[in-house]
């Protein structure tokens, strides 16, 4: 985990820390100033911004998932494209472990 200077995503998000950071996106830790809760927001990667195939798939993404309801799946929130054309999926944060690493670890279930 990263820490970051915290930033205002706009006037209702904040983004607080880093969680994650894959080939595709960024995942941080934020808060929803209006209502107070923890969020989790999920970045298309920078440097992906210029390829429509990726922004595409990012909105698809949001798009999919927010249509499921099940309790092993996280709720999407909204889709937020800045004035700087930056993408943003805000998400229901779960707080637990690292999925990832807890299958890598010695005599966890893979």
């Amino acid at each position: 985990m990263t820490l970051i200077n915290s930033r205002a995503l706009d006037d209702k998000y904040e983004i607080v820390r880093e969680i994650k950071k894959g080939g595709f996106g960024i995942v941080y830790f934020g808060l929803d100033k209006k209502l107070n809760k923890p969020v989790a927001i999920k970045e298309i990667a920078p440097n992906l911004l210029d390829d429509p195939k990726y922004i595409d798939m990012f909105q698809e993404e949001a798009l999919n998932i927010a249509k499921l309801n099940h309790n092993n799946i996280v709720h999407i929130y909204e889709l937020k494209k800045t004035s700087d054309r930056h993408l943003y999926i805000i998400m229901e944060y779960i707080d637990g472990i690292d999925l990832v690493a807890y299958n890598s670890e010695p005599g966890s279930y893979n």
